[in-house]
């Protein structure tokens, strides 16, 4: 008995001192995730978008709509990545016989910039981006800068009924609506629909926060089957699907929500 009572002993300050380390290192973690400015990091599970954003730090602002995002990744302009490889098949294939792509989140028109040193753009060719108000005055300015005519900017979903393509590519995580309620509501739907570096997995859906640097942003984690329904189920074939290996998801002290790639897909309007 009386060892049975040391060992008890042991046991519990063991799980004591295991809790405090737990505690302390989540503290920790926190700290960082408040004020790092050069950093990607995620932090927490929620069920909704506006659960996140009551649960984020307050040392930073919400999302992207504001000067500092809108400076972000203009670096990337100039260059290609091994995730925009699929997406330029796609594109090279479609874009032969048609004219217009509705870019969802496209930011400044980085995709625009970059992709054209490797695709060729009809003469008649529209590019419309829809993002925040901030970064749309931003990429306006840009495309003025460059002389360039054939891409516009918006802030209105709305304006992407009646494009041939519709292209997301690293951006349906930050918008709080679905991308199926979105296409639901044009009449004149997308004949092609592009997706890339998009955080799919199987389990079930969570919003997380996403420390960017500049800002504090709700993140949407999709279940992936899910959201490939929800396309098809308007009339839309998967033609074809591939992993972003590039691109993981960690959030600490929730490995069951960890992401060891993201996922790229091709959908066709089989209605058409």
């Amino acid at each position: 008995m009386k060892i049975y009572g040391i060992l008890k002993k042991i046991l519990k300050n063991l799980l004591i001192n295991n809790c405090l380390y737990s505690s302390i290192r989540k503290w920790e973690y926190k700290q960082k995730f408040k004020n790092a400015t050069n950093a990607n990091l995620f932090m927490g599970v929620y069920r909704t978008h506006d659960e996140a954003i009551k649960n984020a730090p307050h040392t930073k602002k919400i999302g992207y709509d504001h000067d500092g995002p809108s400076s972000m990744y203009i670096d990337k302009m100039k260059r290609v990545y091994p995730a925009d490889y699929p997406v330029m098949f796609w594109m090279n294939k479609i874009l032969k016989t048609k004219r217009s792509v509705f870019d969802l989140g496209g930011h400044v028109g980085i995709t625009y910039y970059a992709y054209r040193n490797y695709l060729t753009y009809p003469k008649d060719f529209k590019w419309l981006v829809c993002d925040v108000p901030t970064i749309a005055v931003k990429g306006n300015q840009i495309a003025q800068e460059k002389n360039e005519n054939n891409i516009n900017f918006t802030s209105d979903f709305q304006m992407g009924e009646g494009y041939d393509i519709l292209l997301a590519s690293g951006s349906l995580q930050y918008i709080d609506t679905t991308l199926a309620s979105i296409i639901s509501q044009y009449e004149n739907k997308p004949l092609h629909i592009i997706i890339n570096q998009m955080p799919l997995y199987e389990g079930q859906t969570y919003v997380t926060l996403q420390n960017i640097g500049t800002a504090f942003c709700p993140y949407h984690v999709y279940n992936k089957q899910e959201f490939i329904d929800s396309i098809t189920s308007m009339g839309y074939v998967l033609v074809d699907i591939w992993s972003n290996a590039e691109k993981s998801l960690l959030i600490p002290f929730r490995p069951d929500k960890e992401l060891k790639s993201y996922c790229g897909m091709y959908f066709e309007n089989k209605h058409h």
